[in-house]
C-alpha cells in the first residue's frame, strides 16, 4: 500500500467504463429507433463517424467552460446533422434525449476493472468517482455495470458546477470526502482533464494510457492496463 494515499479519485468514462463500446451500441440503437437512415439518407457508420468528431470537439469546449452542459448535449448532434445537410434543432434534441436514455444501460467495462477495485477496497482505500459526466447518467452507468458497490462518493461536474481540470471540482471533492491533498491521487485517461486537473489541485496522478499516447502534461505514474495500478497502490 502506498504510505500516504487514502483517497483514490477515479475518472469513469474511458478509464473504467468502456465509453466507445457502450456509446457505439447506444448510438446505433438510437439511429435505428429514430429511423435516421431514411430521414437523413445516410448510413449509420458514416453518420456516427461524423458525430464522433463533433462530440470530441464539444467535450473540449465543455472542459474549457466555453459551452454549457445543456448546449453540449444537443449541439454535438446538430453539428453532425449539418454535415449531412439536415438542419433541425428539434431533431438534434430528440436524438440527444434518446441517446442519453439508452447510453447508461451499457455494461461494458475495461478488463480487470472488478479485480482492481476489489483489491483497492480490500486495502481499505476510500474510492470515489470524479467525472465531467452528467450526474444521473454516471450514476446509472455505475448501476448497470455493477460498479456502484465500490465507490464511496460520486462527484460530477453537473453536481458541483465545476469541470475538470478546474481545481474547484477537486476542492469540492476534498471537502465532501474529508480527503487531504497529500492523501489523494487522481486516476484517469485524459491528460487535459485528469492529469492537468490533478496538477491544478496539487495531488498525485496515474495516467491510464491504454493507447500509449504522448502527452506533455506531467503525471506521477503511467499504466497501460488497470492491474498495473496494483504495483503502485
Amino acid at each position: 500500500m502506498h504510505k500516504t494515499i487514502q483517497h483514490i479519485f477515479f475518472d469513469l468514462d474511458h478509464t473504467l467504463w468502456d465509453f466507445e463500446a457502450n456509446s457505439w451500441t447506444a448510438f446505433e440503437r438510437m439511429f435505428r429507433e429514430l429511423n435516421l437512415e431514411e430521414k437523413l439518407n445516410t448510413r449509420f457508420e458514416a453518420f456516427h463517424g461524423t458525430y464522433v468528431i463533433h462530440n470530441k470537439h464539444y467535450w473540449r469546449l465543455y472542459a474549457q467552460q466555453q459551452i454549457s452542459q445543456a448546449d453540449l448535449r444537443w449541439k454535438r448532434m446538430h453539428a453532425a446533422l449539418l454535415d449531412h445537410q439536415h438542419d433541425s434543432e428539434t431533431l438534434a434534441k430528440d436524438m440527444s434525449h434518446h441517446y442519453l436514455q439508452i447510453l447508461p444501460e451499457g455494461s461494458k467495462i475495461f478488463p480487470d476493472t472488478h479485480e482492481l477495485l476489489t483489491y483497492l477496497k480490500n486495502k481499505n482505500y476510500q474510492i470515489h468517482i470524479l467525472s465531467n459526466g452528467f450526474e444521473q447518467t454516471q450514476l446509472q452507468k455505475l448501476l448497470f455495470s455493477n460498479l456502484s458497490q465500490y465507490f464511496d462518493h460520486v462527484i460530477t461536474s453537473e453536481k458541483t458546477g465545476f469541470v475538470k481540470p478546474d481545481a474547484n471540482i477537486f476542492q469540492y471533492a476534498f471537502d465532501l470526502t474529508g480527503a487531504l491533498k497529500n492523501q489523494s491521487i487522481m486516476i484517469g485517461d485524459s491528460p487535459e482533464a485528469d492529469l492537468q486537473g490533478a496538477l491544478n489541485a496539487g495531488i498525485k496522478s496515474i495516467f491510464v494510457n491504454y493507447d500509449k499516447i504522448h502527452t506533455d502534461v506531467f503525471f506521477d505514474y503511467e499504466v497501460n492496463q488497470l492491474l498495473q495500478i496494483k504495483e503502485i497502490l
